[in-house]
């Protein structure tokens, strides 16, 4: 179910008694383009990295994984991995072929939650910003929170760690946690498997939430692609207390609309 889930949409049976070797050689026949074959080669390994990963879970931790679960994981894998290429490569070229790397926010699968955070700090304040958006883009529920933090990593993990709390509250699943800080998310996907030390106890803790979730996955954007959030974040700021709404608050309107308006190109 994990290969044909996948973006491979990969049928087992049509590769009776053949090895790893002669998968990756078959679907490299089907490309003739060498980036296509490239990307389809990173996402074989990819795949079997996140099954290994969930072989080990259930033997270890004795917790299991849903098809779904793995395929989420190993998207967020990809997706954190291929920007991170693409920041490298595009170091020296002009500024015209960078705008295909702006991300613009993206709606999850029907079915599935996509719960944005950010972080914002002024001199002496600081606050996160949460909003949880369904396949439809339609505002499930979103948050303002001040909180009290002494850099701006500390807000982001602080905004993830309230993320997760607030994605169990409300008993949620097949959600997806996405920023655009990423340290965390790197440190998350263990990419980064030595974050700064100022984070670790939190990203410990936001750890330990997640495992309390069924199926989730963590993806980073880039700030484009995060901009209902970071406008929450910065209303926090002014706020003495938590904010809470269950539908679009009005001075989010314009740039939701647009990040709406956004995800179907």
């Amino acid at each position: 179910m994990v290969w044909f889930g996948s973006c491979l949409g990969l049928h087992i049976s049509k590769f009776p008694n053949k090895t790893l070797s002669d998968w990756i050689a078959d679907w490299s026949n089907l490309n003739d383009n060498e980036d296509s074959e490239n990307n389809m080669i990173w996402r074989c390994f990819s795949i079997i990295w996140n099954i290994w990963l969930a072989r080990n879970e259930l033997i270890f931790n004795q917790k299991s994984w849903s098809p779904e679960m793995i395929i989420n994981k190993e998207n967020s894998l990809f997706l954190s991995q291929s920007i991170h290429n693409l920041q490298i490569s595009s170091a020296n070229t002009q500024p015209t072929s960078t705008r295909v790397l702006q991300n613009l926010w993206v709606k999850p699968s029907l079915g599935s939650l996509k719960l944005n955070f950010d972080g914002a700090n002024s001199t002496s304040e600081s606050g996160i910003g949460l909003i949880i958006r369904d396949g439809f883009g339609e505002v499930v529920v979103a948050r303002a929170i001040p909180v009290e933090a002494n850099s701006a990593s500390t807000t982001e993990a602080f905004a993830l760690f309230e993320g997760i709390k607030l994605a169990l509250q409300l008993d949620l699943n097949l959600i997806i946690f996405e920023g655009d800080a990423k340290i965390l998310i790197d440190s998350l996907l263990e990419i980064n498997p030595n974050p700064p030390w100022s984070l670790r106890v939190l990203l410990s803790s936001c750890k330990n939430l997640l495992d309390r979730l069924p199926d989730y996955s963590v993806t980073f954007t880039p700030r484009s692609g995060n901009k209902v959030a970071h406008k929450l974040a910065r209303f926090a700021l002014s706020c003495s207390s938590p904010k809470t709404w269950s539908s679009c608050p009005n001075f989010l309107k314009d740039i939701f609309s647009s990040d709406v308006t956004d995800s179907f190109l």
